[in-house]
C-alpha cells in the first residue's frame, strides 16, 4: 500500500474542480463527498457551513456523489460531530468493515466540532 502523502506528483483531491496541471496525476477521492453528503444531509440538507468560509466547503456543499456508484463494500464514508463521538464510531466501522487495514483515525484537534 501507498499513502498519498508518498505520492509525489499526484494529488488526490476531495472534488473534481479546479485547474489540471499537465505535470501531475490526480486522483478522485469520491468517498470525501461522499461523507460530506451525509453531513449535510444530516444538518437537514443545508450547505455546511466551516469557520472562515472556506472554498473547499462551498465546492463540496454544490456536489453530491451517488453511492450507487461504489461497491459499498470497497468503502467507509463517514463524517458527524465530534462531541457525538463521531471518531469513536468511524473507528469502529473501520474496523468492522475493513480488519486488515493498518491506517489509524487520529484524534481530532481540539476545539474540533465536525
Amino acid at each position: 500500500m501507498i499513502r498519498a502523502d508518498d505520492l509525489r506528483e499526484t494529488d488526490v483531491l476531495p472534488h473534481c474542480q479546479g485547474a489540471v496541471s499537465p505535470d501531475r496525476n490526480y486522483v478522485y477521492c469520491a468517498t470525501f463527498q461522499l461523507a460530506w453528503d451525509g453531513l449535510r444531509q444530516s444538518l437537514s440538507n443545508e450547505p455546511v457551513g466551516l469557520e472562515g468560509d472556506p472554498d473547499l466547503a462551498a465546492v463540496l456543499n454544490q456536489g453530491s456523489f451517488d453511492r450507487a456508484s461504489l461497491s459499498a463494500t470497497s468503502y467507509l464514508a463517514m463524517a458527524g460531530r465530534a462531541d457525538q463521538g463521531i471518531v469513536e464510531s468511524i473507528r469502529r466501522a473501520m474496523a468492522g468493515k475493513f480488519p486488515n487495514a493498518t491506517l489509524q483515525v487520529p484524534d481530532p484537534p481540539e476545539q474540533t466540532a465536525l
